[in-house]
C-alpha cells in the first residue's frame, strides 16, 4: 500500500485563469501505474483552502482513489510567463505546511499497513524535518520529490538555493531530484556528489534522457 501526501496548488499565467494542478509532480503517474496493474491501494492527503476545494480536487477524485482534503488558510498560488523560451514563475500564495500534528491525527490513518509514502510540496516549507519524522515510523519508506526543497517559501519572484535543513533526508528511501535540484542540493550531478546526500536511492530525471539512478555505490 502507498500513501501520498502533498498540498494542492492553483497555478495560471498572465492570459488565463488558474487552474487545479496537485502539488506533487508524480500524484497522477503513480494512480494510473497502480490502476493499470489492478493494485488500487493507494491514498491522497491534501490540503487546500476551503473556497478552492472544487477546483482543485476533481483532477484526483477522477483517478477512483480514497482522497480526504483537510483546510488550509490558503491555497498555494502560483502564476507564470514566457521570456522566449524561459518560463518565469511567480508565488502568489504560500499555503499552510504540513506538520507532525497532522501526520498524527487526521492524516495519520491513511498509514495503517502502510509501505511506501510519497511526499511532495512546491516549496521548502510544505513538508519539514519534524513532518518526516512523524511519516518514517518504522516499517515505512518514504520518498521525497525534491522540486520543493529548493524553492524558498516567500511570495514574489520564484527563488532557490540549497539552504534547505539537511536532516530533512535522513528519513529518506528515495530521493527524486532533476538536473538543476540535484546540482543545487548536491554540488555536482556525479556519484560523489549525489551519494554524499546520504540518500539510500537518488533518482536523477533527466527530461527526455530518462533517468539515472544512484544506489549501493554504483549510477
Amino acid at each position: 500500500p502507498m500513501s501520498a501526501y502533498s498540498l494542492l496548488v492553483r497555478q495560471g499565467t498572465r492570459s488565463s485563469p488558474p487552474k487545479s494542478l496537485p502539488s506533487l509532480g508524480s500524484w497522477k503517474q503513480s494512480g494510473r501505474g497502480l490502476r493499470s496493474t489492478q493494485q488500487a491501494s493507494i491514498q491522497w492527503r491534501r490540503r487546500c483552502a476551503p473556497g478552492d476545494r472544487a477546483l482543485v480536487l476533481s483532477p484526483l477524485e477522477a483517478l477512483g482513489f480514497p482522497v480526504t482534503c483537510a483546510d488550509a488558510a490558503e491555497t498555494t498560488g502560483f502564476s507564470f510567463h514566457y521570456e522566449g523560451d524561459t518560463r518565469v514563475m511567480t508565488v502568489d500564495a504560500v499555503g499552510d505546511p504540513w506538520t507532525a500534528g497532522d501526520i498524527e491525527s487526521w492524516a495519520g490513518d491513511a498509514l495503517n499497513d502502510c509501505e511506501w509514502v510519497l511526499v511532495g510540496g512546491l516549496l521548502r516549507s510544505h513538508f519539514d524535518t519534524p513532518a518526516a519524522d512523524a511519516l518514517a515510523e518504522p516499517g515505512r519508506r518514504l520518498l521525497l520529490d525534491g522540486q520543493g526543497v529548493t524553492r524558498v517559501a516567500e511570495t514574489g519572484p520564484l527563488r532557490e538555493d540549497a539552504e534547505f535543513h539537511r536532516p530533512l533526508l535522513r528519513d529518506l528511501t528515495v530521493l527524486k531530484l532533476n538536473e538543476e535540484e540535484g546540482a543545487l542540493l548536491a554540488g555536482g550531478l556525479d556519484l560523489e556528489h549525489l551519494e554524499a546526500l546520504g540518500v539510500p536511492e537518488v533518482v536523477l530525471t533527466l527530461g527526455s534522457q530518462g533517468a539515472r539512478v544512484v544506489a549501493e555505490g554504483a549510477m
